[in-house]
């Protein structure tokens, strides 16, 4: 009925009280897409009862997608809702939540889901608890371990908290993210070295590639009068 009806009440119906199970789990997800916005509304609800370990990489990634860019208010709003719930069962750990959509696989989804913890961090009327709230100006502690110790996952968090908060907060509080994030100009170019030194083994790993690619592209948020 979920999928096949034509009828917008029957669907929501169905949503809100289908038993999710393996077998219904897909035609659940599959409502995320529907037509109407209250059927997506719905779903979007009864996904949050799901732990996010029990859905695949795919269907993380699908969520936040679907959720987070859907043209209706409301269905951003609970898609939001979902993904604080997400956040919060792993400690308001940004890249642990990151980690979950395996950005080196579903790089769009990652960097979506990334900037809208941040917007979310920022806007006037954040409700996110201290930690989380903290965690917009932590510093980052593997700048001079080299670039093998930095995950996909880590430098992703890092360029997206400087990239976003140079492009969409006031000159003083970008400037107060990036001293506490990014290294020194010079530390930076080491790094920068690093990859220049062993493209062919980077080459070859898509990890090392992703986490060079994203220091390559943090590298232009540093202020290179510190060289």
């Amino acid at each position: 009925l979920m999928n096949s009806d034509n009828s917008t009440p029957v669907r929501l119906a169905a949503v809100e009280h289908v038993a999710i199970c393996d077998q219904s789990l897909s035609h659940l997800l599959a409502r995320l897409k529907d037509t109407k916005p209250e059927v997506r509304v719905a779903a979007f609800t009864r996904v949050k009862e799901i732990p996010i370990a029990q859905l695949s990489t795919e269907a993380r990634s699908d969520v936040i997608k679907t959720g987070l860019a859907d043209r209706e208010d409301k269905v951003r709003t609970e898609a939001k809702s979902l993904v604080m719930k997400w956040l919060a069962s792993l400690d308001d750990s940004v890249p642990s939540l990151l980690r979950q959509l395996n950005p080196i696989e579903w790089e769009e989804e990652a960097q979506l889901l990334a900037a809208f913890v941040m917007e979310d961090l920022m806007s006037h009327d954040a409700h996110l608890g201290g930690n989380l709230q903290g965690s917009v100006k932590e510093s980052f502690s593997k700048w001079h371990s080299g670039m093998k110790s930095i995950t996909p996952t880590e430098i992703l968090w890092v360029y997206t908290r400087c990239s976003y908060s140079k492009s969409f907060c006031s000159e003083r509080i970008a400037a107060d993210i990036c001293d506490a994030i990014l290294p020194d100009a010079v530390v930076l170019c080491n790094l920068i070295s690093e990859i220049k030194a062993d493209l062919p083994a980077i080459n070859a790993s898509l990890k090392r590639e992703f986490v060079a690619k994203y220091l390559i592209k943090t590298s232009a948020l540093v202020d290179l009068a510190d060289v």
